[in-house]
């Protein structure tokens, strides 16, 4: 709906998203909404795991790990700490669960399982073609197939030459086998070094944050210390720039997403839709599986139908920079929204539905918007009407 512009007044269409500085929930589109969704876990609970096992999911509660199924608690094994999980084949061709901890693998099937202990279980990473694979001293080594106990002769070790630096992850990608390196990517065309070639993209240690490696949607994530984020999958893209240094930060997969936990923020990355968001998360207590504990809940992040955000607009002078009187506000979309309008010396807040009109009287060379949408509204577009008080 256009407004009514008097003589002399002026009107402009300003689509958000467009100018959007900021948003949170919402993808840089609007197309999307994420949102943190509570998830229910046992008391007691450190740390939740989904299961590629026939059970519906794992909790640790007070160094035990258990399998719930049904609403059945059935108790597994014992852990000093939150163990590691992955995803692993068994002898029998099944998938299982292997957690990892304490000098031990544990493997559970759903109907079977076995443990082995004085065994090196640090740097687990995951499966790959029916191997378990774990980086350590450097070195990548793979258990024997179908065999995740077996690191032995039967298994495979990997080790890039000295000019790539030491291993620090290792993940899956563009169908190898993909070793991060201090200095650069090595992709492992085979389950030896003879096969494996090293690709052209330098990063040192420095810039690099292991913790940030991960595999999703047939692509490798990673985050570096300058706050960049990266796909990789034989060939390099940068999919983000946090424009904040990144001193610590933790990643995860939830499904098609690939999640970066940073500070009370998480950056969100959808493999299907390639497309980007950030949502605002309680500081993080626990974290497994792309889940975090919080506030004494779990939480996961998904994409959400009609979840609602946040947007924020740059300083707009609607293309000329004369001082301006701003007389009316308008906006398109659907529901009702909260709106906070900032000038140089004034800030106000007004609640508006769709088609609705506001009369700010606020006067100014540059206003700027920020929009607050609960779940099931959105703003697409903010109509101005304004009067140009003097000159540029």
């Amino acid at each position: 709906m256009s407004l009514s512009v008097p003589a002399g007044r002026r009107e402009k269409e300003i689509d958000v998203f467009a100018a959007a500085a900021f948003t949170e929930g919402f993808d840089e589109t609007g197309e999307f909404a994420y949102a943190a969704e509570s998830v229910a876990a046992p008391e007691g609970c450190t740390a939740l795991f989904d299961a590629c096992a026939p059970v519906d999911y794992y909790a640790f509660i007070q160094g035990n790990l258990y399998a719930y199924s049904g609403g059945v608690r059935v108790p597994l094994i014992a852990f000093t700490g939150i163990p590691a999980r992955v995803s692993g084949t068994a002898a029998d061709g099944k998938d299982c669960d292997v957690f990892c901890g304490d000098g031990k693998i544990f493997t559970f099937s759903g109907s079977a399982s076995a443990v082995k202990t004085g065994v090196g279980s640090d740097g687990m990473e995951n499966a790959y073609k029916n191997r378990l694979v774990r980086v350590s001293g450097g070195k990548i080594f793979l258990s024997a197939p179908f065999a995740p106990f077996d690191f032995g002769t039967a298994g495979a070790e990997i080790q890039p030459p000295a000019t790539a630096g030491k291993v620090l992850r290792a993940v899956e990608a563009d169908g190898a086998l993909c070793a991060f390196c201090e200095r650069g990517i090595w992709r492992c065309g085979g389950t030896d070094d003879a096969s494996a070639r090293l690709s052209p993209y330098p990063f040192s240690y420095a810039e690099l944050l292991p913790e940030t490696v991960r595999s999703c949607g047939g692509r490798a994530f990673f985050a570096t210390a300058a706050g960049r984020v990266y796909a990789f999958d034989g060939a390099l893209k940068k999919i983000a720039d946090l424009k904040e240094p990144l001193s610590a930060a933790k990643s995860a997969v939830g499904g098609v997403l690939y999640l970066l936990f940073y500070g009370k923020n998480a950056f969100i990355y959808d493999t299907e839709t390639c497309r980007r968001a950030r949502v605002a998360t309680e500081e993080e207590i626990g974290f497994a599986d792309g889940k975090y504990l919080a506030a004494g809940g779990f939480y996961t992040l998904k994409r959400v139908k009609n979840g609602g955000g946040r947007i924020a607009t740059r300083p707009l002078d609607f293309g000329e920079g004369a001082p301006k009187k701003l007389s009316a506000l308008s906006f398109e979309g659907k529901g009702r929204i909260a709106l906070t309008v900032s000038a140089e010396r004034d800030v106000k807040e007004f609640y508006l539905s769709a088609g609705e009109r506001i009369y700010p009287k606020m006067s100014g060379r540059k206003f700027s918007f920020a929009i607050a949408c609960p779940a099931g509204a959105r703003a697409d577009k903010i109509r101005a009407v304004y009067t140009p008080t003097g000159v540029k």
